[in-house]
């Protein structure tokens, strides 16, 4: 265990804890209190654990340290069944906390959601130029047929190719396979029977994957491209 070389966390009490606090020293006040609430649980010490974790769940907010916030969120939920809390003090402050993580998570949720998008857009044309350097001609992108779709057809020869794209920022992947569940693959034979009876299609057909593996805008992403994948189960 790594000895601590900060003596203001040795001996610590309540009032060494708010004194902390008030030097704007709240990482070393938080560390302090959590060590002496290990070791005594009265009234006292479970009001000042409160109000230096709240103060430290809405530092790790600002910082966008969502996953210890959320721990935090859930010790105080915890803590508050300790708390005396006639005045509705630790009830305010504990659902302004919630309040702002909540708002925080969505936020969160929206920029990944964002990226998530931005990131398959980015996919689906390093996939479109392997095609074309391959010799593939473009028909399609980005086909509908309600709330079914086929990311790319082409033409390889004479075979129209109805492509499907995975893209991911890292090389963390499943099976390009197993990355496409079974509703998937039944919207794919549904949007695929569509496009082919609207466009009447003679020609032979098949069902391609290409995944896109790399940090969204890379110029050399790694790309595989699996040809003739059957898509019925």
């Amino acid at each position: 265990m790594n000895k601590r070389t900060n003596s203001d966390l040795y001996d610590m009490t309540i009032e060494r804890v708010y004194e902390l606090l008030e030097q704007g020293h709240l990482e070393d006040a938080y560390r302090g209190i959590c060590e002496l609430y290990t070791v005594q649980k009265d009234m006292s010490t479970s009001w000042a654990m409160f109000w230096v974790a709240t103060k430290m769940m809405k530092r790790r907010i600002v910082e966008f340290k969502l996953d210890e916030a959320k721990k935090i969120h859930t010790a105080l939920k915890r803590l508050m069944e300790r708390l005396d809390d006639d005045e509705g003090w630790a009830t305010d402050a504990y659902e302004q906390c919630t309040k702002a993580l909540n708002n925080a998570s969505r936020e969160a949720a929206l920029h990944a959601d964002a990226n998530h998008i931005r990131l398959g857009k980015w996919g689906e044309e390093m996939a479109v130029e392997h095609l074309i350097t391959q010799g593939y001609v473009i028909m399609e992108r980005d086909w509908r047929s309600t709330h079914r779709d086929i990311d790319i057809v082409a033409c390889d020869e004479e075979t129209y190719v109805f492509v499907e794209v995975k893209t991911r920022s890292n090389d963390d992947l499943v099976s390009p396979l197993l990355a496409i569940n079974e509703e998937k693959l039944n919207n794919l034979r549904q949007a695929i029977n569509h496009y082919i009876k609207s466009n009447d299609v003679q020609n032979p057909v098949r069902f391609d994957i290409i995944t896109v593996v790399g940090p969204l805008g890379s110029a050399h992403p790694e790309i595989e491209h699996l040809k003739d994948v059957s898509i019925i189960k």
